[in-house]
């Protein structure tokens, strides 16, 4: 009997860390699965790297890197002037964190090269 009441008294412990352990899991995984590396490399100092294509659905452009180093995201659009989101700075992630009507994402690496991994990211 003191086995079955002490077990009873712990279930609520026990479903409140489930839930707790699901509310800190759940949102990372939903925005990472809208998310698509277009470029992933060290170093490649001031170069400059295009995503997939043309596209309507792209939700933002951005870029995780070293926060010593300058990089930009932009997207190439079809129309004067033909650059649209264009951001360029050193927070992580640098990003243009609206939808563009029609583009296609890139990322410039302005100055790193720290040697730590980096990476270009669209959204869908």
């Amino acid at each position: 009997m003191k086995r079955v009441l002490g077990f009873i008294n712990r279930t609520p412990l026990r479903i409140l860390a489930v839930i707790s352990i699901a509310m800190a899991l759940i949102p990372p995984l939903v925005a990472y699965a809208g998310t698509t590396d277009y470029a992933v490399g060290t170093f490649g100092c001031c170069g400059y790297f295009p995503g997939p294509g043309f596209n309507s659905n792209y939700t933002f452009n951005q870029v995780w890197h070293s926060t010593s180093a300058t990089w930009e995201v932009y997207y190439e659009t079809t129309t004067s002037p033909f650059i649209a989101g264009d951001v360029q700075n050193n927070s992580n992630p640098t990003k243009w964190p609206n939808p563009i009507g029609y583009g296609k994402p890139w990322c410039h690496n302005v100055n790193d090269n720290t040697g730590v991994a980096w990476t270009c990211q669209y959204g869908t």
